[in-house]
């Protein structure tokens, strides 16, 4: 085998190995690098699966190197890129499956044996010499083909910033904001390191300082205490199991803790959580964060059984199926509505028990005038004089001026038309 085989081979077994020894390092959860606490916090207001949006982000990041300075591309760049975040999400994912929740002795283990085949798996990629990671790159090129700064320097500040921008998008993908909490789920080496990006955003005005108030423990800060290992209640790892099954990923420690949470302390059934997480996931919306917002409107509706939830499931897909007849009939598509015509065209069936065969009866009674607003006003007319059938509706004739019960804002009486005093 030559030179050149031997470094392709050793490219591959360091990816791969790479990949492999940092989901054990994360599943250990005793810290991770700064570009992956970046694409946590990405992962956490995304929903994408990680090894596909490693996969993007690392894109963008070798469309900048290639603009920039493509001496730092190689063939273990590709790899790094296309692979690596597929591997990693493999491994935690089967540590997920087998080791639900590790005591603190088995995370002690895994830790380093993460360790260890990320020294080992590092020294094959480097000693190949085929390329750097795109990350990576990024800091060589600003420190040493522009020549802005010192490369340790540089290092420091681009690090800075994935952790700044991981725990801000964290936050927006509705995590806690307390610095254990965002330390523990993106795998910050430290709480300090948190508490500092959460500083950052505050002084510039993008965070309400933790200082300015006290209030009372949020929901997050209460899931975020729960132990997993002391709940005996076997409710408990059905919903982790199955909810991560329904969304297909592994979930985080502090995800399970507010999953948990929604049963324990919010007192939603479990079979009722579950059929919002199908729900969500059929939405798209494969997070905790959906989960629990989608669950406050479900509470709003009434809903708090699995008959409940089922109903109200139902009574949606029904509301889907009038919105998309009644974009059909004005000739729009369903998300141009607003929420305001929305509740319109539901009233309609719900409330007034109007067809399509009506709907399309006061269109054409509105000639030019194809508007919910117009027709919810057509329609409010007919029902006040009793109208509930097409054969009445078309034996009452053509429907003007105030015999429409306008729906809209009523005009100034300077929009009125004048008489004319001659006649």
């Amino acid at each position: 085998m030559n030179t050149k085989c031997k470094r392709i081979l050793m490219s591959i077994v360091g990816v791969t190995l790479c990949g492999m020894s940092a989901g054990i390092y994360k599943y250990a959860a005793f810290g991770v690098d700064p570009f992956q606490c970046f694409v946590f916090g990405v992962d956490a207001a995304v929903p994408i699966a990680y090894g596909t949006l490693y996969v993007l982000l690392n894109a963008g990041l070798l469309i900048f190197s290639l603009l920039a300075d493509r001496r730092y591309v190689g063939l273990a760049t590709v790899l790094n890129m296309l692979f690596l975040g597929y591997v990693l999400q493999f491994t935690h994912d089967l540590l997920a499956r087998y080791l639900p929740a590790p005591m603190l002795w088995q995370r002690l283990i895994l830790m380093a044996i993460g360790f260890t085949g990320l020294c080992f798996s590092l020294s094959l990629y480097i000693t190949a010499d085929l390329g750097v990671s795109t990350y990576d790159a990024i800091a060589l090129i600003i420190s040493r083909t522009w020549g802005v700064g010192q490369f340790r320097f540089v290092r420091i500040l681009t690090d800075f910033a994935c952790v700044a921008v991981g725990c801000a998008l964290y936050l927006l993908g509705g995590g806690a904001a307390e610095p254990r909490t965002i330390a523990h789920d993106l795998g910050l080496p430290s709480v300090e390191a948190a508490r500092r990006a959460l500083q950052y955003w505050a002084g510039a005005g993008l965070l309400a300082s933790e200082h300015s108030a006290a209030p009372a423990p949020t929901e997050s800060q209460k899931a975020s205490a729960i132990d997993l290992t002391a709940i005996n209640d076997p409710y408990v790892s059905v919903l982790c199991e199955e909810a991560q099954t329904i969304f297909g990923k592994a979930l985080s420690r502090g995800e399970m803790q507010r999953l948990v949470s929604l049963y324990l302390n919010d007192g939603w059934q479990p079979d009722v959580v579950l059929t919002c997480c199908s729900e969500v996931a059929r939405q798209g919306r494969r997070t905790i964060g959906a989960l629990s917002r989608e669950l406050v409107k479900w509470r709003e509706a009434g809903v708090e059984t699995g008959e409940d939830a089922e109903k109200y499931l139902k009574r949606q897909a029904l509301r889907e199926e009038w919105y998309d007849e009644a974009a059909r009939l004005f000739g729009v598509e369903p998300a141009q509505f607003t929420r305001w015509e929305r509740g319109a065209i539901a009233r309609w069936h719900e409330d007034w028990r109007f067809g399509a065969d009506m709907i399309e009866e006061a269109l054409l009674r509105a000639e030019n005038h194809r508007t919910v607003r117009y027709v919810d006003g057509i329609l409010r007319s007919w029902r006040a004089q009793g109208i509930t059938t097409l054969a009445a509706a078309r034996g009452q004739g053509q429907l003007t001026g105030s015999n429409i019960l306008n729906t809209s804002r009523t005009p100034s009486p300077a929009a009125a038309p004048k008489k004319d005093l001659f006649n």
